[in-house]
């Protein structure tokens, strides 16, 4: 259910004045990230509408000190990948004891996005990819306000060196800024609405409708899922832009692509990517390593397999969530042999009209296994 105008009208003031603030107040990293913390302190509340929520962030900026303290330690490689999974534990236990009853899926989210963050801090430091991140620098990473509820989800070293960059064209900016912000508005308070209103309408009359009617409810719902999540996605940059800092794009026209590979590479792109290079990849190496290119095909279904349900249990350890992961996994692997097989063969390529249709009606079929991806 779409959240109340109230708490988006408080969350959203919330954010516009602690960015005019920040960007005619001081540049030092330490006050940005007090003001981060307050500002994610607030979202919280007005989301969720219970002063417990507050607790998580606060929770949270421990976290990211004990990380912050273990990623820049030398020689602490296997005390990081430790922490990974005491981590991972903790996301767990949160979600099943803590997060459900009264935070809502929403805050959950946040927790989620959260958590990635400090893995991907750890990760990086393993790799030799951290650099010299401060710790203010790591709380406006780990705790911007404007991505705690629904991403963007940044890469370490592009916040660092957005935090760090002097202001340039501070009017285009701001101008930027409003303009994404209102898009995002206008996607979630009309567009996403409107489809959420026939959803309803729909199911109100559920027992007598016939098999149209089921399919204009696939539709309206896919197209509801997209409004609202590019919103949330639009809002995040706009405020981004005008705290003087340029989030990653999330969406480029996914229902426009004519293979999944390819709406996978639009839909939530910044998630995408980093399960690509944080799951997929290092899954498919180790795999590689240990039974050779014989079990190539085996290797990248498991691969696949790994990714997509990692992605649905990110979102909440329910069945359904397993089921979403396995279909896509599933959709994946078989394009990838597709195109290995059309390649080797000579085989003429699918129209591209019609595997945008066949890729719209898969990805609308798998909504279908959770109303809450």
């Amino acid at each position: 259910m779409p959240e109340s105008v109230l708490a988006w009208t408080v969350a959203g003031l919330a954010c516009i004045l602690l960015a005019i603030f920040v960007w005619r107040g001081s540049n030092r990293p330490i006050i940005r990230a007090a003001l981060v913390t307050i500002a994610s302190s607030g979202i919280a509340l007005a989301m969720s509408g219970n002063p417990l929520s507050i607790l998580l962030i606060l929770v949270g900026l421990i976290l990211i000190v004990v990380t912050w303290c273990l990623a820049i330690a030398p020689g602490q490689k296997q005390l990081g990948m430790a922490w990974i999974g005491l981590l991972v534990l903790i996301l767990s236990v949160t979600r099943l004891t803590i997060a459900a009853p009264f935070i809502g899926p929403a805050i959950w989210i946040g927790v989620s996005y959260l958590f990635l963050r400090l893995i991907h801090v750890v990760l990086d430091a393993r790799q030799g990819r951290l650099g010299d991140m401060t710790l203010p620098e790591m709380v406006v990473f780990t705790l911007h306000p404007a991505t705690l509820v629904a991403g963007p989800i940044d890469r370490s070293q592009h916040s660092v060196a957005e935090q760090r960059r002097p202001p340039n064209e501070p009017v285009r900016y701001m101008n930027d800024g409003v303009w994404r912000l209102m898009t995002g508005v206008f996607k979630k308070m009309v567009l996403a609405n409107a489809f959420y209103a026939l959803i309803v309408a729909y199911d109100a009359i559920e027992a007598t409708t016939p098999l149209v009617g089921a399919w204009i409810w696939v539709i309206a719902y896919s197209f509801y899922l997209y409004f609202d999540f590019a919103a949330y996605s639009d809002v995040a940059i706009g405020v981004g832009l005008l705290l003087g800092l340029r989030l990653p794009e999330n969406f480029a026209n996914p229902y426009m692509q004519p293979t999944i590979t390819q709406f996978w590479q639009s839909w939530h792109i910044s998630l995408s990517t980093w399960l690509r290079d944080y799951v997929f990849f290092p899954t498919s190496r180790y795999l590689l390593k240990r039974w050779g290119s014989r079990f190539s095909p085996l290797i990248v279904l498991l691969s696949h397999l790994a990714t997509m349900m990692g992605s649905g249990l990110w979102h909440g350890f329910r069945p359904e969530l397993v089921a979403w992961g396995l279909w896509h996994g599933l959709g994946l692997f078989a394009h990838n042999r597709w195109t290995i097989l059309r390649r080797r063969y000579r085989l003429p390529t699918i129209p591209t009209p019609f595997g945008i249709f066949l890729t719209y009606l898969f990805v609308s079929l798998g909504w279908l296994f959770s109303r809450c991806v």
